[in-house]
């Protein structure tokens, strides 16, 4: 999933639903983790992320990870290009 923005900051949205528990979720801007929400339930998961992520000029690179446990997670990853503070995406407007 690839998406560009003219902004220094992106609005990360999303919902976290399985018909069974999950532990916890993060979210990884680059290599660097920016979000933790421990979501620990028994039964169906249904919950909402909300995060406010700093973007460097260019493409940013979003990974989302939701954990059932140690052995078992799903991953989401999305490329955010910002054109705000780079020179060369400002000068094709």
């Amino acid at each position: 999933k690839n998406k560009v923005v003219d902004s220094k900051k992106f609005e990360l949205e999303l919902r976290v639903k399985d018909k069974g528990p999950v532990r916890d979720a993060y979210v990884f801007l680059g290599d660097e983790k920016v979000f933790y929400k421990g979501i620990r339930n028994k039964g169906a998961t249904d919950s909402l992320i909300k995060t406010e992520l700093q973007l460097e000029p260019g493409i940013n690179t979003i990974t989302v990870v939701a954990r059932e446990d140690d052995e078992f997670a799903h991953r989401e990853v999305l490329n955010i290009f910002s054109t705000k503070g780079d020179p060369f995406a400002e000068k094709k407007k």
